[in-house]
């Protein structure tokens, strides 16, 4: 879970729940649950008279087994999320990469305040981050300019390296940092 500074609360996970119900005005992912678990993105405000009103709700998913794994707010309530897909069809918007294949990573930036879709979505991205093996995000951070963090474990010989540390597995897996800005 994360908290912003006006009290709201973000939470992500894997849902099978085809039904949540929440009056929120704007959605990411607009058609809804994908199928086989979805990652996913709820947003609780304050409380408000003896409830703690549901204020955003998107799945973020394709038709395999997807889950957000660790979540981040900024300063005008955008998200940072890093999580495990085994969707070939995950909801891919300003993609770094495609699908490597047996399970990625993925990290997304998607704002619960600018009514932003999948097919519009006014500077939000969502992409994979892996090679052709395991990959799995499980953790992210920001620093003060929001630049994107994403920790994680890898199977892949081929995961993506930019200026690496270590440039090779060491083991049939390795953690792994990333930088996205």
């Amino acid at each position: 879970i994360a908290v912003d500074t006006s009290s709201n609360t973000y939470i992500t996970g894997s849902t099978s729940s085809i039904d949540w119900s929440c009056a929120c005005t704007a959605v990411f992912q607009t058609t809804g649950y994908a199928g086989d678990g979805d990652a996913y993105i709820a947003k609780v405000g304050g409380l408000s008279g003896s409830i703690y009103p549901l204020i955003y709700f998107t799945y973020l998913g394709g038709s395999n087994v997807d889950v957000g794994n660790a979540i981040q707010v900024d300063s005008v309530q955008t998200v940072h999320l890093a999580g495990t897909t085994f969707s070939s069809d995950f909801p891919e918007v300003d993609p770094y990469q495609g699908y490597g294949g047996a399970g990625d990573a993925f990290v997304a930036l998607i704002s619960t305040t600018s009514g932003g879709t999948v097919t519009n979505p006014l500077g939000d991205y969502v992409t994979y981050l892996g090679g052709n093996q395991t990959d799995e995000g499980t953790g992210i951070a920001l620093d003060s300019f929001n630049t994107t963090y994403v920790a994680g474990i890898t199977q892949s010989p081929n995961f993506p390296l930019s200026s690496p540390y270590q440039s090779a597995l060491q083991g049939s897996s390795d953690a792994f940092v990333s930088e996205l800005g």
